[in-house]
């Protein structure tokens, strides 16, 4: 009797504890089925906070989800040279802290007064998700489309060669998009898989094309060699050639980078100031005439010292050619 009474009481006091717990707390599984859902359950103490912790959870599912699948790969397609090429693509994607997630959804966030402490469920429906990622991966799959027929059109070495640079760029943003959809439909990633060989292959066009383009370098107003030093840089981020300032490594250039920098100073009052500006042509072979040309100017800038003037339109100038992009 004793024994039946203790159950009744156990049974009276588990009800009260959970009265009014969200399904998702006592089964996640029950009130968002992993086969139809990605969900994550997070805690704080306030609801933003606990709001915050289930999307950090929730991103943190497709990194485990995308190294889950590259072992995976890893073991059964180690000798396959094509796969190891999907195999590499699957582990950088792997390098992301954070995803940035669509359509993410959150239930209302639920206080626990034993803990003192707030929680949400973060989930995306799976199905939801995969259609919007299908129509992304089409819209890049299309401009990629579109950059190659340019680039196959395309006569001359250098403009073909960035305009497959441009291709990489998107293949990259592309990439992103492709671990998102093995991490949601592992099952239906494989019909992506000839896209990403076939794209590939493409990009191999682009290593083969920069070797044949050679860059000289001119700089008129250049201080100390400095400009120069960062547009040789900047080529050679793109991975092209330059050569020496010699007349020999000159003649094997089969391009010509021609640069006037202005500087613009001036001083009043002990007051010194500065508006850097550059402009730029690349021409090519022959008649080829100019395939890239740029302008650009800095912000103005003002010391009572020239020495730290002089420093800073230098920095502003670099700043100025670190975001240039040569394809655009």
């Amino acid at each position: 009797m004793k024994k039946n009474i203790m159950i009744f009481i156990l049974g009276l006091y588990s009800a009260l504890l959970f009265a009014g717990t969200p399904k998702w707390i006592t089964d996640l599984e029950s009130a968002f089925p992993d086969k139809s859902f990605i969900r994550a359950v997070g805690e704080g103490r306030s609801e933003s906070s606990a709001k915050k912790a289930a999307l950090a959870e929730l991103s943190s599912y497709f990194g485990q989800t995308i190294k889950s699948e590259n072992q995976a790969v890893q073991i059964t397609k180690q000798s396959d040279i094509s796969y190891e090429e999907k195999l590499d693509l699957r582990r950088d994607l792997n390098t992301y802290s954070e995803v940035d997630l669509l359509c993410v959804h959150y239930t209302t966030a639920w206080y626990n007064k034993r803990t003192d402490r707030f929680y949400v469920c973060a989930y995306l429906d799976r199905a939801e998700f995969w259609n919007i990622l299908k129509q992304r991966i089409e819209s890049f799959t299309s401009k990629l489309e579109a950059l190659y027929k340019s680039a196959k059109l395309e006569k001359d070495l250098f403009k073909k060669s960035m305009i497959l640079e441009e291709a990489s760029s998107v293949y990259e943003e592309c990439k992103l998009l492709f671990a998102k959809a093995l991490a949601v439909y592992p099952s239906k990633f494989g019909q992506y898989e000839k896209i990403l060989e076939r794209f590939l292959e493409k990009l191999q066009e682009l290593a083969d094309l920069k070797r044949k383009v050679v860059v000289s370098v001119l700089v008129n107003g250049d201080k100390d060699g400095q400009i120069r030093a960062k547009l040789c840089e900047l080529l050679k981020k793109y991975g092209i050639t330059v050569c020496g300032q010699d007349k020999t490594s000159a003649a094997n250039a089969n391009y010509t980078l021609s640069a006037q920098v202005l500087w613009n100073d001036k001083a009043l009052n002990s007051l010194y100031s500065s508006t850097p500006q550059i402009e730029f042509t690349i021409k090519g072979p022959g008649n080829a005439g100019t395939v890239y040309s740029y302008s650009g100017i800095c912000e103005k800038v003002a010391t009572y010292n020239v020495q730290t003037t002089e420093q800073m339109a230098l920095s502003r100038l670099e700043e100025l050619l670190d975001q240039l992009q040569l394809w655009r």
